[in-house]
């Protein structure tokens, strides 16, 4: 018995310096877009935002297929415009998706889930010359009480790998209604999550 938990722990062991570990850096640039259910009718408009992201990867491969965990700083945002202020909102999430593919020579394709943990939020009110009144602002914060800590989707992607780098182009959608309460005054109804599409660059180092 103590024969085969020996030979066991040897080939374990083995197994385990053999395989194929690399971590690297990742950078990108983002577009958001924000879906809200009006459940009051206005004029308030809502358009996309583009920003960033940064952090780190772990990536573990075998043969042609592959895991990647990633920890990631992502600010997501949008543009809001209700004829009297344009509001330009950053939102600070800490990303940590999970992600297992398949390599075909130098291209890949992935697939995986993410939760996402929210920070805070930055906001700039560009008001309408008309009102001259009210000059404009910026605020730290503004959205902390309205949105939940917490958001969590599924994301898919496609990829190339030259040598040490990496090009991929992501999509992720979140699943999660982001407001806390049912009804905002502001958006006239409740966010219902995100859709962001990335285009991404990382740099990996073998382990």
């Amino acid at each position: 018995m103590k024969k085969y938990l020996l030979l066991f722990l040897i080939i374990l062991s083995t197994n385990i310096y053999s395989l194929d570990f690399e971590w690297g850096l990742k950078a990108g640039i983002n577009r958001n877009e924000m879906y809200v259910t009006r459940l009051i009718s206005d004029e308030t408009g809502f358009e996309e935002k583009y920003d960033f992201l940064m952090g780190a990867v772990l990536k573990y491969e075998i043969n042609h297929l592959f895991v990647q965990m990633e920890a990631l700083y992502n600010r997501k945002g949008f543009i809001s415009n209700d004829g009297i202020a344009k509001v330009y909102t950053r939102l600070h999430y800490f990303d940590f998706p999970i992600l297992v593919g398949v390599n075909y020579y130098n291209v890949n394709l992935y697939a995986g889930l993410y939760y996402s943990k929210y920070k805070t939020s930055f906001e700039e009110i560009d008001i309408d010359d008309s009102y001259e009144y009210q000059d404009d602002y910026t605020r730290w914060g503004g959205m902390d009480e309205d949105l939940k800590d917490y958001d969590y989707g599924y994301l898919l992607g496609v990829g190339y790998r030259w040598r040490d780098i990496s090009v991929d182009f992501r999509y992720s959608k979140s699943t999660v209604e982001y407001l806390k309460g049912k009804f905002d005054y502001w958006y006239r109804g409740r966010i219902d999550g995100f859709d962001q599409w990335s285009l991404n660059f990382t740099y990996f180092f073998k382990i």
